[in-house]
Order: C-alpha cells, then structure tokens, then sequence
C-alpha cells in the first residue's frame, strides 16, 4: 500500500470554493490558494508587506517569506494581486 505523505493538498483534489460580488461582478476563488502555495497556515495573516515582495519581484527570482524560501510562479503573482485588490475591497 503507498503511503501518503503530509503537505500541501495536490491540484487534482477539490478545495473550498468561494464567491463574492465585487463592482456587480461575481468573482470564484480558492479560498486559500495562496497560503497553501506558501505553506502557510490559513489562520495566519500573510501580510502586505509579503504581498508586495512577490508582486514587486521578478518571476523565476525567489522571495523570503515567514523565514522560508519561495521561487515566484506567474501563479503565485496573480493570486498575491489578488489578495492585495481583495484587502483593499474590505
């Protein structure tokens, strides 16, 4: 039997979906894409300051955040633009 190992869930398994109507427009997201991409648990605050390295640093570079090491995906840069237009809704 193949044992499973801990972690982020794989892309393939179905994650918590969420809607919200921003400007008349209904938007759908993971809801909590980001913090599991950063390995971060999802009662943490990511922060602003953290938003902004990734949204400011080159794809391909790699960024620090919460002491661990991440290289920046075109993926992560969206969902980070994301979370900061959504703090900003708030």
């Amino acid at each position: 039997m193949k044992k499973e190992k801990g972690g982020a869930q794989p892309p393939s398994v179905a994650t918590d979906m969420e809607t919200i109507k921003l400007g008349g427009k209904t938007i759908k997201f993971k809801k909590g894409a980001l913090h599991r991409q950063l390995k971060i648990p999802e009662d943490t605050k990511i922060g602003m300051n953290n938003l902004n390295k990734i949204i400011k640093g080159e794809i391909g570079s790699t960024v620090m955040i919460k002491g661990k090491s991440f290289k920046i995906t075109n993926l992560m840069k969206k969902r980070a633009v994301f979370g900061k237009n959504i703090q900003r809704k708030k």
